[in-house]
């Protein structure tokens, strides 16, 4: 038996990239042969580059151009995506479209293939819509991202979706928007990166921490003042440095060492030896709780239900903060976590998942 997976799985994105990996990895520890569908055929030897012509990407491109760490970060990204077992290349996903490829089973997930808030027409692709009907499709894990949409689409997905076998998200929304739209049972399962665990995970690294000794580690994507605040309170509560990852070129806030050359391997690096997190990140969060860390997730923006979806699981919503405020009385009354029963929580969750996967891939086959 062979399997197709479709995903994200070449943008330099930390959470894409160790998804993708990791979905990979367990289908592959059921002895099943599975590749990645390489619809991204270009390898950008400097992922920070763009074809924007305005002002502001001229001077980005320029910087990244002659920043030797974006240079080293990119070719990071390059080694760690080319541990993985990828299809033949194809010159565009038009190509994939004229010429399906050929697998027992096609499975799609996870990340937000599935994200609505443009326009349902410009996703077909993570739908599987070219797949030849009677063929065995699967979603794991797939991600609307906001599962709030307009029930306009609601046929359309309900067209789309009836071609699977077996349906799985990795957010409450997601199942109850399935079920309303389609009729159709889906599953709650975790993330690809949960169903690794913290041992799992160290084996791809350096024994070795990046940063020596205590640090608090800030990823994330906020930019506002209230997040700058929210920082510099808990730097000051804990009496420890930020060591903060690159999410782009450059950062607004000011930080006691800023990691712009990190790659996959390097990102759990940091996550593991890291003595505090703060984040505005669903990956950022998960690697928090697969590595057992105290953690606090900034609230931002509108796409916080795979967040809140997770901590629920673990019973920990309440790491959420919207103000530096919210941060001095969690640290006041729940600085630590009680990882006795988070783990079990999340090992059950785990053990579920890993078990519906494998059963939606080896049933009637």
């Amino acid at each position: 038996m062979k399997i197709g997976i479709y995903t994200i799985h070449a943008a330099y994105n930390f959470g894409a990239m160790l998804q993708a990996f990791a979905t990979q990895y367990i289908i592959k520890s059921f002895d099943i042969e599975a590749e990645i569908v390489n619809d991204s055929p270009h390898e950008k030897l400097n992922a920070y580059l763009t074809n924007n012509t305005s002002l502001k990407a001229i001077i980005k491109n320029l910087y990244a151009l002659t920043n030797p760490l974006i240079w080293i970060k990119s070719k990071r990204f390059r080694d760690f995506h080319k541990s993985m077992s990828l299809s033949k290349k194809y010159k565009s996903i038009n190509d994939i479209y004229k010429n399906p490829p050929k697998y027992d089973i096609h499975l799609v997930g996870s990340d937000q293939v599935w994200n609505l808030e443009h326009k349902v027409d410009k996703q077909y692709y993570y739908f599987l819509d070219f797949v030849p009907k009677g063929e065995k499709c699967i979603s794991y894990a797939s991600s609307f991202g906001n599962s709030n949409i307009s029930q306009s689409v609601y046929p359309q997905l309900q067209q789309l979706l009836s071609k699977f076998n077996k349906l799985s998200t990795r957010e409450t929304g997601g199942v109850s928007l399935i079920k309303q739209a389609t009729g159709q049972d889906a599953t709650l399962v975790l993330d690809p990166t949960l169903l690794l665990t913290a041992k799992q995970w160290s084996k791809l690294i350096s024994p070795k921490p990046i940063i020596k000794g205590k640090y608090i580690l800030y990823y994330g994507f906020d930019k506002s003042e209230n997040c700058h605040q929210i920082i510099k309170n808990l730097r000051s509560s804990l009496q420890l440095p930020i060591v903060a990852i690159s999410v782009s070129t450059t950062t607004p806030y000011k930080f006691d060492k800023f990691i712009q050359a990190a790659g996959p391997k390097e990102f759990i690096n940091l996550f593991k030896y890291a003595s505090f997190i703060i984040t505005s990140s669903f990956h950022g969060v998960a690697f928090s709780i697969n590595f057992q860390k105290d953690f606090v997730v900034i609230r931002h923006g509108t796409r916080m239900e795979r967040i809140e979806s997770l901590l629920d699981i673990i019973g920990q919503r309440k790491r959420i903060i919207s103000s530096a405020q919210e941060l001095n009385e969690l640290l006041k009354n729940n600085k630590n976590i009680d990882y006795q029963k988070c783990s079990i929580a999340i090992a059950e969750k785990r053990n579920e998942s890993i078990e519906w996967l494998k059963k939606a891939l080896l049933e009637n086959n």
